[in-house]
């Protein structure tokens, strides 16, 4: 998210939060950033939008402090929640919580959850049994328990209900701990373009070749990463300009539709619905169909930025092949607007990103690959 327009994060924000709301029936007391990837604006974006909490990763934090007391520089204490205010001096906030790192990294790296006991004995080495106001925690990829480390689901479920019990530890979640105890110490995130928990250099690793990737043989780079964004921002520059010129003749606000297009995502409501909701005035069928098209080409326009286009190691891995699909349909939409389509453009810049397999090619021959619409 620091990476994309206040405009994009904002929406992403929202349809999360809708999302949310659909699913459950209820509001959500905290939002998981994608990658834990955060700066000030986009802390800024939930605190605006009424997220109460959000996780880091410790190194995350740049600063932290008692009140009214002088900065400390980190290590944080991730038992404790800490207050990040708005920058804009309002005194509004939102509580940080930062996970801890190694007890993560044993489970997600070295096998940790697979039992029961070595489980508990990570978190029960960081308690202090005299004080209820400690919190000690961890985030890892849902896909850890049971995919990434096979059985770590069953020794996650035997360790809450079973061996915690046990030991008379009680697991809890993160609205319930911020209820009972808020958050007294203050602390500021790093700044600039912003950091992640999946990459050593901020957030690199979405937007050029900072050394972090998965996979690969020895000699492969990255260098295609900036390429690929830079061909991306251009099309998805061109999808905006079509939007609020053709949305503003059409839709009361554009860019509220398009806020509200979640619903039609998560299938809470039909596309004819939306655009009755939003409409300026009374639409003609084939004005109906040029606002509902508009709607799509904003979701694949997002969609573009899809983390794991940057995460691995090559441009020809199907991670990123799925961001250039969704890239393909956001110009086959504005084909169908009669739009002006910066096709050349976008295949120049998209040619030099190179796949580390010459067999593959460049950006521009995959995207050329894939061809027309497809099934999105």
């Amino acid at each position: 998210m620091p990476l994309s327009p206040l405009r994009d994060v904002r929406t992403q924000v929202r349809w999360g939060l809708a999302d949310f709301r659909h699913r459950f029936g209820r509001e959500a007391k905290g939002m998981w950033l994608p990658e834990t990837a955060a700066n000030d604006d986009v802390l800024s974006v939930l605190i605006d939008e009424g997220v109460g909490f959000t996780i880091l990763a410790p190194g995350q934090a740049a600063r932290w402090r008692e009140p009214g007391g002088p900065w400390q520089t980190p290590p944080v204490d991730t038992r404790l929640p800490h207050r990040y205010l708005h920058p804009d001096g309002s005194g509004r906030e939102l509580t940080l919580f930062f996970y801890d790192g190694d007890i993560a990294k044993s489970i997600a790296f070295e096998g940790a959850g697979k039992d029961a006991a070595t489980f508990l004995d990570l978190f029960e080495a960081r308690m202090e049994q005299e004080r209820d106001d400690l919190l000690v925690h961890a985030a890892t990829d849902g896909e850890t328990y049971g995919h990434h480390q096979v059985f770590s689901d069953l020794g996650l479920a035997y360790a809450l209900f079973v061996e915690a019990e046990r030991r008379d530890i009680h697991p809890t979640n993160l609205a319930a701990h911020l209820a009972a105890f808020p958050p007294i110490r203050e602390a500021g995130v790093v700044g600039g373009e912003g950091s992640s928990w999946s990459c050593a250099h901020g957030v690199g690793r979405w937007c050029r070749d900072c050394g972090c990737s998965t996979g690969g043989e020895e000699g492969w780079d990255q260098e295609w990463r900036r390429p690929l964004r830079e061909a991306l921002d251009v099309l998805r520059d061109a999808a905006d300009e079509s939007f609020e010129r053709l949305g503003t003749e059409l839709l009361i606000d554009p860019w509220a539709a398009r806020d509200d297009y979640v619903r039609v995502v998560i299938g809470a409501t039909t596309l004819s619905q939306l655009v009755a909701t939003h409409q300026l005035g009374p639409l003609g069928d084939g004005q109906r169909a040029t606002a509902a098209t508009l709607l799509e080409l904003q979701k694949h326009a997002l969609a573009m930025y899809t983390s794991c286009g940057w995460f691995f190691n090559d441009i020809g891995g199907i991670e990123t092949v799925q961001v250039l699909v969704y890239a393909a349909a956001v110009m086959d939409l504005l084909k169908d607007l009669q739009q002006a389509v910066p096709e050349r453009d976008f295949i120049a810049i998209l040619e030099q990103a190179k796949s580390n397999d010459p067999g593959i090619g460049t950006g521009a021959d995959i995207f050329l690959r894939i061809g027309g619409r497809g099934s999105f």
